[in-house]
């Protein structure tokens, strides 16, 4: 499986610099009847084949959510990955069970400490939100725009406390 992934991932490289873009790898879980470990799921895992790869149109993506159903620390993991590698992020919570998707804050996520490892690194890419459509599924549309609202505050307080964290770091 490493092999293959390197392969396919060193082939993305001319395409990548001829497009200026760069392609990231996502920490993953398997549900072999109960969620496990799989691909880039550990840290050191997805090092390695950043690392193999080796060049930097190839970049990681943590899945906040994939690393706490794996029982990985997100914090941890950020530390680990450091600025150079970590270049994106999937923000979703989780409820230690399904890969839910839900809001930061609506499952066991420990946002202080996400939010702390980020400011740590000087973390400079995106949070880029992976909630599900299940909160749509099934719900009155007139709540459609309250929950983007609060989806929107959501990041907005967890920007705040990537900042603060900066702030106190700084000190």
């Amino acid at each position: 499986l490493f092999e293959l992934n390197v392969d396919f991932y060193t082939r993305l490289i001319p395409y990548a610099e001829e497009y200026d873009i760069k392609v990231a790898m996502e920490n993953m879980w398997q549900h072999p009847g109960m969620i496990s470990h799989s691909t880039c799921s550990r840290p050191e895992e997805m090092i390695r084949y950043v690392e193999a790869v080796g060049n930097d149109s190839i970049t990681c993506c943590l899945d906040i959510g994939h690393a706490i159903l794996v029982r990985e620390k997100p914090d941890d993991f950020i530390r680990a990955l450091g600025n150079k590698r970590l270049s994106c992020l999937h923000v979703h919570d989780v409820d230690g069970i399904n890969d839910s998707h839900t809001m930061p804050f609506m499952g066991i996520g420990r946002w202080g400490e996400v939010m702390a490892s980020l400011a740590e690194i000087d973390y400079k890419g995106d949070l880029t939100f992976e909630v599900g459509e299940g909160y749509f599924t099934g719900k009155p549309k007139e709540l459609f725009y309250d929950y983007t609202v609060l989806l929107a505050k959501t990041g907005r307080h967890l920007i705040n406390m990537y900042e603060d964290a900066k702030a106190n770091s700084d000190e």
